[in-house]
């Protein structure tokens, strides 16, 4: 009470803000102790004095600051102080501060919570301070179990974790992964706000938990396993995004193409980060990434800026997708601006998944989009923006060497050599224990036919080459002669009619015109010779012309022979002598270059090894990624294309193959381990092995090993009659072409045209991928538009669909990309193909969907269902929208007609349980069971087989014959689908465009057609049906 009357009474003014500083300023000029001033000022200026001074009170403080100085020297001085204050002790009870406030304006729950964010803030200093790990551990601990229930704590265990960083216990981690019954995250709330170095630690602790070890597991079960992760569940999105871009995709699904510059042109997108600029700024837009996703855009006016947005975003998408993993993988957060190395165990968690996800592939290894993971690993290596471990070094090279491959579109020697470099450190060295020395690479040997520098061949060499400079040289000083010779005394031989008795006393004659008839001869070998002929010329005058009457022609003699010696020889000397210099200089260069680019290329040895597990460090099979590097649909495609190419040059030079050859056994090697990489990463390459060159077969017990006789059967055998066959194509050209060199002689004689290869000298053996590959790349080679002439194309392509057939035993009927490419190969003539061409690719192709006794065995819903079919109708389809040029109408319905009776016949009959034969499924059958879309009647090359419907086999190949029937009338395509035995369609199934005749074709058609108009252009092809009638459908012969 006599507070407040006191505070009544009298009224106090408390300087502060700019007052405050001018007292203290005040202060400070007249005190003698500016520290002692500095402390008396912040006590009087202090909230608790002025509060205590308005009120008439002492604050506690104060108080027990008065009690606890008693007992120094200015304890009498303080208690003056104390008595000259006003009004008692002020307790500074709870619940008297909260009324004060409370008459502030101030409720419970602000000072509440303005009390519990300072003690907060506060404590998170303390936490950011404290250099010892004990009592944060003690503090996770205390606080852990009331962190879960009370989000108020949370902010406890944010810091606490945040500042154990690395050194956050295994179990913390294991705790944030755990999951509900439901699959979700149990400890959401906790786990999201964490900053991502927290993130990837919970991620790697949750994968060792799942997987301390190597596993063991099947490449299945262990992806199955892999689901229930976190990391899998946060990268393998990502994973899927890049393997699933359509721009990757469309490039990657054309293994076979005509030119490096389309080459060039389909590996675009091939690497995502290819320059400096992408690379700095990934990590920023895959920051953005991770905190949201983006808005789409609205829809544009233009359809064409449309699409090509469209196209950009797919551009971007795998470089968004790698730049995410890399910031997923690497120490840097989802803000920071300079890239770090990747975290080992994120890197190898990831890197174990995608070995796996390749160990489950059953396509072969020219799979295209399929194996779009292999090209991921290459990705990622080379993404990374600090070093990598060191035992990923030399898979970071491969890496890089076929990058540049790629990017170039072809692949050089001294590539071949640095991958192969590449590999023998990495599959023939062994890091924990010796290592397996491989053999010394032997030295570069002359080429057959040259010499070493400085042999005698040389300077015949050297002489011939300098034969013409010579004699040019020569002429030039017969010229200067002549000119010095004005009465043409030396010009012509002197007979004895003109100087009697001149062959008595000359027994050498010499004249200017022998001289010319020596080099036109080529009878100099120097300037030497020809200087001592030149004196022998003036000598046999001086020698004739004696006495008086001869002094005219001796003073002439030796008046030429002074301007020869004097200027006309010096002058050809030096001309000589500098020619000479030069020539030998460009010839030693020649040599020596020609040295140095004769590829010093050998495949590796053929090695079988046991790989040593990594129980310490966090390390995939390297050998593994290896052969996933090589499996890369973008660098497989160059490799076929490096052989065809060696190949086709071999036979051209009339050399043989492998030994003119220096890289295609190297090149070869290289698809074989392609090849079998799928077989290794399924066991993760604990037991792996490098296949042999397949120069020869060392032993007897080569025959069994697939390493080796495999390569050696490819090399020796199958790749020898893909060159016939190219040879043969080659004489084609010049026998069938009327315009050929040979097509005269060959209508004479009829031994001129190449015998057909017998059937039993194609390999019947396994592994025949890599030859079926090289002859698939060489008949779409030749079906391109300037590899061949109309007239040859229908005589090659049968010989190459034949040896097709009996290399690969018609397994390519599914192969998908094989026929896509083959159609974008074939309808690039366009109007300019030949009827004769066009009737044989139509026949060879009912061959494949022809049924055969050899092959009837393996199939199992035979050729209807089959790639072959569907591309078959869709060729049809492509030269149909060319107009009748290339394909009338009838000619149409009529190989229609006669592809469905072949694959009618390749489908039975088939026998039941009982031994019965079923009833064959025809095209009706299947049609009518089968529903489609009616408005994507065409096939995009963008799809693979593995993306078809497996509920629907037969999908693909209806929609073609609807897309076909869009282009014929209503009452044909009504007519067709009675002969065929099709039932009338529901409402559902009917075509939505109502007119058939006038119906478009689907976006994504090969070429852009050619208008209906061209109808007219083709009536003189009419009679083709009448042919096509009368002709029975085309067999293979048993």
């Amino acid at each position: 009470m006599s507070a407040s009357k006191n505070a009544s009474e009298k009224s106090f003014v408390f300087p502060v803000g700019v007052a405050g500083k001018r007292e203290l300023k005040r202060e400070l000029r007249r005190a003698t102790d500016p520290e002692r001033t500095i402390q008396a000022f912040q006590k009087t200026h202090s909230l608790h004095y002025m509060m205590s001074k308005a009120f008439g009170t002492i604050s506690i403080p104060e108080s027990q600051n008065e009690k606890s100085s008693a007992t120094t020297r200015s304890s009498k001085k303080s208690e003056a102080e104390k008595e000259s204050l006003p009004g008692v002790v002020e307790s500074l009870d709870t619940d008297s501060v909260m009324t004060f406030l409370s008459h502030l304006g101030v409720t419970q729950y602000e000072v509440h919570k303005r009390i519990s964010d300072t003690l907060l803030k506060q404590l998170e200093d303390e936490i950011r301070k404290t250099k010892n790990d004990k009592p944060l551990l003690d503090l996770l601990s205390d606080s852990w179990s009331y962190a879960v229930t009370l989000p108020e704590l949370r902010p406890i265990i944010w810091s606490v974790l945040k500042q154990l960083g690395e050194k956050t216990p295994h179990v913390v981690l294991k705790a944030l992964a755990e999951r509900d019954e439901d699959g979700s995250l149990k400890h959401a709330e906790i786990f999201r706000p964490l900053p991502a170095l927290l993130k990837k630690l919970v991620w790697e602790g949750d994968w060792v938990a799942r997987f301390p070890a190597e596993s063991d597991q099947p490449p299945q079960s262990f992806l199955e396993e892999c689901e229930k992760t976190l990391l899998h569940e946060t990268i393998y999105p990502l994973v899927e995004q890049y393997c699933t871009n359509p721009m990757l995709v469309e490039s990657a699904n054309r293994p076979f193409v005509a030119s490096i510059r389309e080459r060039r042109m389909l590996t675009t997108q091939r690497r995502a980060l290819t320059s400096s600029t992408m690379m700095e700024k990934a990590p920023t837009a895959a920051a953005a990434g991770l905190l949201g996703s983006s808005t789409a855009g609205g829809k544009t006016s233009n359809d064409n800026t449309a699409r090509a947005n469209a196209r950009q975003q797919d551009n971007q998408s795998s470089s968004k997708a790698i730049a995410q993993l890399r910031v997923f993988l690497s120490d840097s957060g989802a803000g920071a601006t300079t890239a770090l190395s990747f975290r080992p165990k994120l890197l190898y968690a990831l890197m174990t998944m995608l070995i796996a996800r390749h160990g489950i592939q059953e396509n072969p290894f020219l799979a295209g989009a399929d194996y779009l993971h292999c090209t991921l690993v290459s990705d990622i290596m080379l993404s990374s923006g600090g070093p990598l471990p060191k035992a990923y070094h030399h898979v970071h090279e491969l890496a890089r060497i076929i990058d540049e491959c790629v990017q170039e579109g072809s692949v050089s020697n001294d590539a071949i050599k640095n991958i192969q470099k590449a590999l023998r450190e990495i599959f023939l060295t062994d890091h924990d224990g010796p290592a397996d020395t491989p053999k010394k690479d032997k030295e570069p040997t002359a080429i057959k036919g040259e010499e070493e520098p400085g042999s005698k061949k040389e300077e015949v060499s050297m002489t011939n080459a300098l034969q013409r400079q010579l004699n040019h040289i020569i002429t030039a000083g017969i010229t200067a002669l002549k000119e010095s010779d004005p009465q043409s005394l030396f010009l012509n031989p002197v007979t004895d009619k003109i100087a009697p008795g001149y062959s008595k006393i000359i027994k050498q004659p010499m004249c200017i015109l022998d001289m010319e008839h020596k080099i036109d001869q080529n009878e100099y070998r120097g300037v030497d010779e020809w200087k001592q002929e030149v004196e022998l010329m003036f000598k046999n005058c001086h020698d004739y012309n004696k006495g008086k009457a001869g002094q005219w022609f001796r003073g002439e003699a030796l008046r030429q022979k002074k301007i020869f010696e004097d200027e006309i020889f010096p002058q050809a000397r030096r001309l000589y002598q500098t020619e000479i210099v030069k020539r030998r200089t460009e010839e030693e260069d020649r040599k020596r270059k020609a040295m140095a680019e004769r590829p010093d290329i050998s495949p590796l040895e053929k090695a079988t090894k046991k790989r040593k597990k990594e129980k310490e460090e966090f390390l995939p099979s390297m050998p593994s990624l290896a052969f996933m590097i090589l499996t890369d649909p973008f660098f497989v495609r160059i490799v076929v294309d490096r052989v065809l190419r060696e190949a086709r040059v071999s036979i051209t030079n009339g050399l043989t193959v492998p030994a003119a050859s220096f890289v295609v056994p190297s090149l070869l090697q290289l698809l074989h381990m392609a090849r079998w990489s799928t077989q290794i990463c399924a066991i993760r390459a604990k037991r792996y092995f490098v296949p042999s060159g397949g120069l020869q077969l060392s032993e007897a017990s080569d025959s069994e090993d697939p390493a080796v006789f495999v390569p050696y059967a490819t090399l020796r055998q199958d790749l020898p009659l893909v060159l016939r066959l190219m040879l043969e194509a080659e004489l084609d050209k010049r026998i069938v072409s009327p315009a050929g060199d040979l097509h005269d002689a060959a209508k004479s004689d009829e031994t001129l045209a190449p015998q057909p290869i017998e059937s039993k000298e194609w390999a019947k053996g396994q592994f025949l991928e890599v030859p079926m590959t090289l002859m698939q790349s060489a008949i779409i080679h030749y079906c391109q538009p300037g590899s061949t002439t109309d007239a040859s194309l229908a005589v090659t392509f049968p010989k190459f669909a034949a040896g097709l057939v009996h290399l690969s035993r018609k397994k390519f009927l599914q192969d998908r990309l094989f026929f896509q490419c083959l159609i974008r190969a074939i309808v690039r003539h366009k109007a300019k193909l030949s009827k004769a061409a066009r009737d044989a690719i139509v026949k060879a192709w009912i061959v494949w969907l022809s049924p055969s006794k050899q092959h009837r065995k393996e199939k199992d819903k035979g050729a209807m269902v089959s790639a072959a079919h569907e591309c078959l109708i869709q060729l049809l389809n492509e030269w149909s929208s060319i107009g009748n040029q290339v394909l009338p109408r009838d000619m149409l319905l009529s190989f229609v007609a006669d592809a469905v009776k072949a694959v009618s016949a390749s489908s039975g009959p088939k026998k039941d349980s009982d031994g019965e034969e079923e009833r064959v499924e025809t095209l009706a059958d299947w049609w009518n069971k089968t529903e489609v879309e009616d408005d994507d009647t065409n096939i995009s090359i963008a799809k693979t087989a593995a993306s078809a419907d497996k509920d629907a086999p037969f999908g693909p190949v209806k929609k073609q014959y609807l897309r076909m029937l869009k282009h014929l009338p209503e009452a044909t395509a009504t007519q067709w689908k009675e002969e065929m035995g099709i039932s009338p369609p529901n409402n559902d199934d009917k075509d939505d465009d109502g007119d058939h005749e006038h119906g478009e074709s689907g976006e994504n058609d090969i070429t852009n057609g050619v208008d209906e108009d061209n109808e007219t252009a083709g009536e003189s092809h009419d009679n083709d049906s009448a042919e096509a009638d009368d002709e029975e459908p085309f067999t293979m012969e048993e």
